[in-house]
């Protein structure tokens, strides 16, 4: 299934890894492999929230897909598996062997060196794309690889919010490029 939510550092946000650990145990329900969950247990569940600087998916956004999707979803299923009927195709339309989501094996957010002066990397460039790579390790689709990563180039800056060249470097080729090949 694909159930796209934005990630942000700002505002109300959840832990990446337990909303995609939840959404994986909605999958497997609605495709028969779990009966585990049920719809008022969906209705019910919190999320931690990421505290100061973290990667997190949009808070309004989860409760929104929760209460406007899946347990509408879930309420369906039950409802069809008490009166003996056939499932109702569920949101999404993936296959029980689409894979789950995964958490990016608690992979924290990197904290670069800011700079005020002296050449580096732009902050909301390097934020932007870092958040790419991070949910792109999480949810291995794919979206970013690590040829995209070799090639990547930000934009040089000397004054204003800048991050260290060397270690923005570093974290990209000796921690996200093993992730994105299993290795990480």
């Amino acid at each position: 299934m694909n159930w796209e939510l934005r990630t942000t550092r700002r505002g109300e946000r959840y832990d990446l890894g337990e909303v995609d650990d939840f959404l994986a145990e909605v999958e497997r329900t609605l495709n028969g492999a779990s009966t585990d969950l049920t719809a008022a247990a969906a209705r019910d569940k919190q999320f931690t929230p990421v505290r100061m600087i973290g990667l997190g998916y949009e808070h309004q956004e989860v409760e929104d897909l929760i209460s406007g999707t899946l347990v509408p979803a879930l309420e369906a299923k039950e409802s069809a598996e008490r009166a003996g009927r056939p499932l109702p195709a569920h949101p999404g339309g993936a296959s029980a062997s689409a894979p789950a989501p995964r958490s990016p094996a608690q992979l924290d957010p990197p904290r670069f060196t800011g700079r005020s002066f002296g050449e580096g990397y732009r902050v909301d460039e390097v934020d932007e794309y870092v958040d790419r790579v991070l949910l792109a390790i999480c949810r291995q689709d794919g979206s970013v690889t690590p040829e995209e990563i070799m090639h990547k180039r930000f934009t040089p800056a000397r004054f204003g919010g800048t991050y260290d060249m060397e270690e923005v470097d570093n974290w990209l080729d000796n921690v996200a490029v093993p992730h994105l090949k299993g290795r990480g």
